[in-house]
């Protein structure tokens, strides 16, 4: 017995939860320390002596001593019985406490005891734990998209507001948790719904978007499902459902407008291919026809006339070409053809273009390309010329006297790329600071009186910034009212896989020359040349200064060659060769003549000047060196200064390539006039043609007779031009070359033609040099 009374109280002492004993009334029996230190007594002694009265100096609430009093006497026991209680210090904890009643023999009570917790944390915890479930389901249920979740009997467990409100005022339904779904959705939607919970159920993650229909009234909504995973199972789905209504009816009032927007691009774009071709097939006959009309014999009078015509033809064409230009831009049809092209040759041919424009104004016309720029290239050389020739030609047309000087420069370089530097410069009218913002928005100029006064759309500049954009450069404008302008642009190129660079003949290295220009940007230029070709070269900006330098040079190093600029004040030059012929020191240096396009040189007066051969400005630097190659070597080609019956100088063409032995090409084409251009310029290189209207007329002919060539226009009635190349492929895929001519000139229309089957793209108006090296290069070599 005492072991068994040491044992409890070894217990009852060292317990970690707090034991007490009270009697019914309240009063404290026994307390261990664990209980006393729990309500922050200094003993147990303190604690019993100090709690007389329980349910006032201990509960919170004196109520709950009654209420646990009232348990113990209905049940003898009690489980878990939380209150809140008084400390001695007045600060409050939560308790928890089981107790049972101890009765004597006679089933009277003598006292309760029983074990005390501390849940004072746990309360806390709870209470957070509320306070976050109230804010959960707040928010929740402040949501506009329906949330809720069903077990995997299909018993609604969780939803907010939004579902609930959804069923109330659709079907007049009040929802509780443990309804079936099936049980209160429409009959036509539970198949669906079933299959779409058992989808998730068996762990898959998807949204749907569904349509419902509420007395005649369509909604849409996105609706997600996503599986509750327990552990290693899935207990339920989870799911969300958004009202898209408004978004599926803006999507599709979105999808009409882009029908609608792609219905007008395509009319569009077939009004301007329409356009493009109805313009430029008249065209093609008033520029041919000029164009035939000047290789005839005409007296002075009719050649002006013509060549003013052809000049007014040309700038039709300008202006019709920026108005196309614009339109595509407009209708996002403007981009870059990819090909391989020669840079030299593209900036020549333009200058060569405004050369008779420049030279009639009095100006010096001048390029200059930086001996590191690569020549051989890949892009799109006809959009490149295009922006120079509109930055030339602008500045010939608001330049009244001086020069306009054209230079190329490389900007930057990787292994596949270059990016160049276009600079255009002219001595122009200039242009005003606050005009300049403006230039290149469309139908801009400097101000109102300028379109008045010297032309134009106003669309060039607009036209070229596009370009140069979609070469991934930029232009911009340098100029002072009265001073000139400056135009520059970059833009990037390919470069081609060989580049092969010019080849340096021997017959110029070493040759000492002289340069006679009063221009400064033309003696510079000559110059580069030059040296570039090894030779040894000055300058002289007069004809007075060149006479000094070449009689002082004559003794020890004379100068064998003098390039010398026909227009010079004091002293042009024929007066220059005439006083060096006529001077025995010097006599004997070869004289090569610089002169624009329209000087009127008589044969007589060459001779006597002693001039051997004449280059028209602006100089081509290959035109240059075969000239003075040739009057090195001691021959000089005849159209190096053939003069026409009115002596004026004239750029002759090389004669036409005979035609090879029978040779044989169609042209199919419907337009009278435009048969007529295109048999005239055949003749005049050298080649006859048979003619038919049509398609069908093309395949009845190849039925009778075989063509090494076809100019096939691609806009014909009855069968166009692509159909009929289709069926010429169809029946025979080696057969006869296929060129397009076409008065299209909207984007993809090369690639049209190819893909029919074509071998080549010829654009009208057709010119003469553009269709001779159209049909030299498909020709195929026959033997006579």
């Amino acid at each position: 017995m005492s072991q068994s009374e040491h044992m409890y109280r070894s217990i009852f002492e060292n317990a970690i939860e707090g034991i007490f004993q009270t009697t019914p009334s309240g009063g404290y029996l026994n307390v261990n320390p664990a209980l006393a230190k729990m309500y922050k007594y200094d003993s147990t002694e303190d604690l019993v002596a100090g709690l007389t009265a329980i349910d006032n100096q201990l509960y919170v609430d004196p109520h709950r001593r009654n209420e646990f009093v009232q348990a113990m006497q209905e049940h003898g026991f009690v489980r878990g019985f939380e209150s809140e209680i008084y400390c001695k210090d007045k600060s409050t904890i939560w308790i928890s406490e089981n107790a049972r009643t101890v009765r004597d023999e006679n089933g009277q009570v003598l006292y309760y005891e029983g074990m005390v917790e501390d849940i004072t944390e746990r309360k806390f915890l709870e209470h957070q734990l509320h306070g976050s479930q109230e804010n959960l389901s707040a928010l929740i249920n402040n949501i506009e998209d329906a949330i809720w979740s069903v077990d995997a009997n299909y018993r609604l467990v969780i939803f907010n507001a939004t579902f609930s409100r959804f069923f109330q005022e659709h079907f007049n339904l009040d929802l509780r948790p443990g309804n079936i779904m099936a049980d209160f959705l429409p009959a036509e939607w539970r198949e669906e719904d079933a299959a779409l919970y058992d989808r998730a159920l068996g762990g898959e993650r998807f949204i749907v978007e569904r349509r419902y229909e509420f007395l005649q009234v369509e909604r849409y909504y996105e609706i997600s499902y996503n599986p509750i995973r327990t552990n290693d199972s899935i207990s339920g789905v989870t799911v969300f459902s958004k009202d898209i209504t408004e978004r599926h009816r803006a999507n599709r009032d979105l999808r009409k407008a882009m029908i609608a927007a792609e219905a007008a691009n395509r009319m569009k774009s077939e009004f301007l291919a329409n356009m493009s071709h109805e313009i430029r097939t008249p065209m093609n006959g008033v520029i041919g026809m000029t164009d035939l009309l000047l290789m005839t014999d005409l007296t002075h009078e009719q050649r002006e006339f013509a060549r003013t015509v052809r000049i007014s033809g040309e700038s039709l064409l300008i202006v019709i070409n920026d108005i196309l230009d614009f339109s595509k831009i407009e209708a996002g049809k403007l981009d870059l053809e990819i090909i391989d092209f020669g840079l030299r040759e593209v900036l020549d041919n333009t200058l060569d273009l405004l050369a008779a424009q420049a030279h009639s104004k009095g100006l010096e016309l001048a390029a200059f390309i930086r001996p590191e720029v690569p020549m051989h290239l890949r892009g799109d050389p006809g959009r490149l010329r295009q922006i120079i020739n509109n930055l030339i030609g602008n500045a010939v047309k608001f330049t009244s006297h001086g020069e306009v000087v054209v230079t190329v420069s490389r900007v930057g370089e990787t292994a596949t790329h270059t990016v160049l530097g276009f600079e255009v410069r002219d001595t122009g009218i200039g242009i005003d600071e606050k005009a300049q913002a403006g230039l290149f928005q469309a139908f801009s100029q400097a101000d109102g009186s300028t379109t008045r006064k010297y032309g134009g759309t106003g669309l060039g500049l607009a036209i070229s910034k596009k370009l140069v954009n979609l070469m991934n450069g930029q232009i911009r404008v340098r100029s002072v009212l009265g001073q000139g302008s400056t135009f520059s642009f970059h833009a990037e190129f390919e470069k081609q896989p060989v580049s092969v660079g010019p080849v340096i003949k021997p017959d110029l290295n070493g040759l000492r020359v002289l340069i006679v220009d009063d221009n400064a940007t033309n003696r510079e230029i000559l110059e580069h040349y030059t040296r570039a070709w090894k030779m040894k070269s000055d300058s002289a900006s007069s004809g007075r200064q060149a006479l000094e330098m070449m009689r002082s040079a004559s003794v020890h190093d004379p100068y064998e060659l003098a390039i010398v600029d026909m227009q010079m004040p004091e002293m042009d030059g024929l007066m220059l060769g005439h006083a060096i012929k006529s001077d025995p020191t010097i006599a004997s240096t070869q004289l090569v003549m610089l002169t624009s396009l329209g000087n009127q040189l008589d044969t007589a007066d060459m001779k006597q000047a002693g001039i051997e051969a004449c280059v028209l400005k602006p100089v081509k630097q290959s035109r240059l060196f075969d000239r003075l190659a040739g009057v090195m070597a001691g021959h000089v080609p005849a159209a190096a200064h053939k003069l026409t019956k009115t002596g004026t100088l004239q750029i002759t063409s090389a004669p036409p390539k005979p035609a090879p032995a029978a040779a044989r090409i169609l042209l199919a084409e419907d337009n009278v006039i435009n048969q007529k251009v295109a048999i005239g310029l055949l003749q005049n290189i050298g080649y006859r043609a048979d003619v038919v209207n049509n398609g069908l007329e093309v395949l009845k002919a190849l039925e009778s007779a075989s063509y090494d060539l076809i100019l096939m226009d691609c806009q014909m009635p009855e069968l166009d031009g692509y159909e009929t190349t289709q069926r010429i492929r169809a029946k025979n895929s080696d057969g006869p070359r296929i060129i397009a001519m076409t008065a299209n000139a909207m984007r993809g229309e090369s690639e049209k033609c190819l893909a029919a089957g074509m071998d080549d793209y010829l654009s009208k108006p057709v010119r003469l040099e553009t269709l001779r090296d159209m049909v030299t290069r498909w020709m195929p070599e026959k033997k006579g």
